[in-house]
């Protein structure tokens, strides 16, 4: 009798852990189809917008911080592997890119339950959503910075066709606008739970009582959420309407080569990059600029001249940049001491040095650099490890994963200027790869008086579309934050222009090798509310969780005194 009566109390906890982990797995499902993928290649803001739902209702449910500390561990963790899961193709550092990744997701996660526990417990039913949009936010900004940081698996990646949200960025940031759809799904879950609540009253016990206050609460909430979504789509249809003051026109020559820069074949990939440009400059006007991509010498460039005044033997590099007069952008590495006074000197016999940076040059016809920058925010792991110059983590890594040597971060921000055919001069930021995902170091690069943003990345690796253009995602948020002109010449794809609203004016089918000659608009630099403050919203956020806490405490601590 006494294990029927243990077993009765417990089935149910049991039964409410179980639909509250179901909850959670919905919801993690359709928060990945909502980014972008196979299928829906640049996401959907209305499965971004549903995705929250079940989560937020499994947190209502849950009976304590334990719950939801599991649930938002699993549903982090699910989201990893679901949403990023061409992180496996990384090939050997999948084990860091994908594996490590996802299990320190699960533990960062549980970090986060107590905050939401008391979101969706807060006193006043009317401030659950936002208590929880805030926590949200918080959320997705803290796993988007630092040396960790990842800027991917976001809300705001499912918002690229919710024209009526994401124009708010130039204010907030891309965390407004995680912050307002996680407002409203919560807003429409709370009001879910208390319509439930009300029918379960006034059937089950005849409350007919509780019924109008249920109802005016779940009115309240739904008008509140209306209200924000109403106050954003006015700004943003203001901010598509407003026009652009246009300085200048840059004719670029851009190259996307698709090929396999991992296979071994530097010298054949290099010939079809030349010869694929060729034939581009051919059939087009002359360019100011010519771009390829991310990583396209291999051999760094100042250490082995010789290499590239001799290959490929059918076009020599160094020949190709006489004979068309036009600088090149190209991503290549420099050796650490690039930017040293005593700068190393050029030489067929240089060995590569163990360690140098992930750099982008323009080039000019003479083969002089007359612009770099250096890469300063490395892939954990995959580029750069922690104190890789000391010989026993060296020896540590080699072990391990085979490997030993590294890239370092640059050193500085800086911006690179062109002098076009007609004399004038563009300068331009150049944040490397998955650099432009991150919007304060790109709103830092703008500061410095940035009138365009050119960004060199290389993602063949993952073989996916779904990895292209969750990148292009991300990285088209920059365009309206900073409202500036970006150009993204990749390897594969996305290779693409967008103009300072978000909206793609010249593009290249991904996996295709082609070229894309076009006018680039030049708009005045804009110092945007979002470039001057950059990540204002999310630490307002996190004085008020602060400020939360510390009300809870005293709180706590006042009854405690009272009591004795």
């Amino acid at each position: 009798m006494k294990k029927i009566k243990r077993y009765a109390k417990i089935l149910p906890v049991i039964m409410s852990f179980f639909m509250n982990l179901c909850l959670t797995v919905l919801s993690s499902v359709v928060f990945a189809l909502a980014l972008p993928n196979e299928l829906l290649k640049f996401g959907s803001a209305v499965l971004g917008f549903f995705a929250l739902i079940p989560l937020y209702v499994a947190f209502s449910g849950a009976k304590n911080r334990k719950v939801i500390a599991v649930c938002f561990g699993t549903w982090v963790l699910l989201l990893q592997v679901l949403g990023s899961f061409w992180l496996l193709f990384f090939r050997d550092f999948a084990i860091f890119t994908l594996g490590a990744s996802s299990i320190a997701y699960f533990f960062l996660g549980l970090w986060f339950a107590p905050a939401f526990y008391e979101a969706v417990n807060f006193t006043n039913v009317r401030f659950r959503p936002l208590f929880f949009a805030i926590v949200w936010t918080f959320w997705e900004w803290f796993k988007s910075n630092g040396f960790f940081g990842y800027p991917w698996g976001t809300l705001e990646m499912t918002a690229f066709n919710a024209g009526w949200l994401k124009q708010i960025a130039d204010i907030t940031g891309v965390w407004g606008i995680s912050f307002v759809i996680a407002f409203c799904a919560a807003s429409v879950a709370q009001a879910f739970l208390l319509l439930t609540n009300c029918f379960i009253s006034v059937e089950k016990f005849g409350a007919k009582n509780e019924k109008k206050a249920f109802l005016l609460q779940s009115a309240q909430i739904g008008g509140f959420a209306l209200f924000v979504c109403v106050i954003c789509s006015i700004y943003s249809f203001v901010q598509l309407k407003k026009p652009l003051k246009q300085i200048d026109t840059l004719k670029i020559a851009l190259v996307q080569p698709n090929i396999d820069r991992w296979d071994g074949s530097y010298t054949e990939n290099l010939q079809n990059m030349i010869e694929l440009t060729e034939r581009l400059l051919k059939n087009s006007d002359e360019p100011d600029l010519i771009l390829w991509n991310e990583g396209s010498l291999v051999y760094s460039f100042p250490l082995n001249l010789m290499y590239y005044y001799t290959r490929p033997e059918k076009h020599p590099f160094v020949e190709f940049l006489a004979n068309n007069k036009t600088p090149l952008f190209v991503g290549t590495t420099l050796p650490k001491d690039f930017y040293d006074e005593a700068k190393p000197e050029a030489t067929t016999n240089n060995p590569m040095p163990r360690f140098f940076t992930n750099s982008v040059c323009l080039l000019s016809p003479d083969c002089e650099i007359v612009g770099t920058y250096a890469k300063t925010h490395l892939v954990p792991f995959a580029e750069y490890m922690p104190l890789i110059e000391k010989p026993w983590v060296q020896k540590f890594f080699s072990r391990i994963a085979g490997f030993s040597s590294a890239y370092v971060p640059g050193r500085e921000l800086n911006l690179i200027s062109l002098t076009k055919k007609d004399g004038s001069e563009v300068h331009f930021s150049a944040p490397i790869c998955f650099e432009d995902a991150f919007p304060s170091l790109c709103a830092d690069l703008h500061n410095l008086g940035s009138e365009l943003m050119i960004n060199l990345t290389d993602d063949s690796w993952s073989h996916t579309d779904s990895a292209e253009y969750q990148h292009f995602v991300v990285a088209s948020f920059r365009t309206i934050e900073l409202r500036t002109t970006l150009i993204r010449s990749t390897n594969s794809g996305y290779s693409c222009v967008i103009d300072p609203k978000g909206a793609v004016i010249a593009d290249l089918p991904l996996f295709t090798s082609a070229g894309l000659s076009t006018d680039v608009p030049i708009y005045e630099h804009t110092a945007t509310f979002y470039s001057r403050f950059k990540d204002w919203f999310p630490f307002l956020c996190v004085l008020f969780i602060f400020g939360f806490t510390l009300w809870k405490f005293a709180a706590k601590k006042y009854v405690e005194r009272r009591d004795k």
